[in-house]
């Protein structure tokens, strides 16, 4: 049986975690402290390994954010923009035309569709 509880999870951490670059490392998160931490993707330690396979329930590995995901999620929220000025404004923008920006910067102008992101 689960049991639900609050922790405080820092969000930057959280973040950091998955926009890192560094495909030598391997990120978890303590369900239990919330702590956010890494250990070196080769790491040759069968205990630490079968702990954290033993303790699925408790660290949670925080994958890798996948930029191509992304673009197809932003491409299909554009995608059901009914705002023919903002689709065309964050098309070009999502393929990199004149004039640059960034879709999170353009989005919140647009109150109604920016909560319909989030």
């Amino acid at each position: 049986m689960a049991f639900v509880h609050n922790v405080e999870i820092v969000w930057d951490d959280l973040m950091d975690a998955f926009t890192s670059g560094q495909g030598d490392r391997v990120y978890f998160l303590d369900r239990v402290t919330g702590e956010i931490f890494f250990v070196p993707s080769a790491l040759d330690d069968e205990e630490f390994w079968r702990q954290v396979e033993n303790n699925r329930e408790r660290f949670l590995e925080i994958p890798r954010f996948d930029y191509g995901v992304e673009r197809q999620i932003m491409s299909g929220f554009i995608g059901a923009i009914e705002d023919t000025g903002l689709k065309r404004l964050l098309d070009g923008s999502l393929v990199g035309r004149k004039p640059y920006g960034k879709l999170n910067d353009i989005i919140s102008f647009f109150p109604e569709e920016q909560e319909r992101l989030l």
